[in-house]
């Protein structure tokens, strides 16, 4: 990529969070944003939501829906697999986001520090 595509981009992405290729894999792009953010927010132990025991339990939910928006990234990364072993691992990644999604929407109000 040119380095004048690349200043373009920076830029974009300063400016509303996003840039034009992100928008080539937006799910992709999210997925990786949301995970990070989740991650540091569960890695700064600082609180969790009310009706939650404990920091440590919040932490393994903020990982846990993390670890599932990003799954299919990561199976797509397994291509050098037999066709039908990485396909299997895709839709096992696809239930393991959906059951992270209903996670998501559920705490969603509560991702704050």
């Amino acid at each position: 990529m040119n380095i004048i595509k690349q200043i373009r981009y920076f830029i974009q992405r300063g400016k509303r969070g996003y840039s034009d290729c992100d928008l080539w894999g937006f799910d992709c792009y999210l997925s990786s944003v949301i995970s990070k953010g989740l991650r540091q927010l569960s890695n700064q132990k600082e609180s969790y939501p009310v009706f939650l025991k404990s920091v440590k339990q919040w932490g393994k939910i903020l990982n846990k829906i993390a670890d599932g928006i990003e799954a299919p990234n990561k199976s797509n990364e397994d291509i050098d697999l037999p066709f039908e072993e990485w396909k299997s691992n895709l839709e096992n990644s696809y239930k393991k986001q959906q059951k992270a999604l209903k996670l998501f929407s559920k705490y969603f109000n509560n991702f704050w520090d």
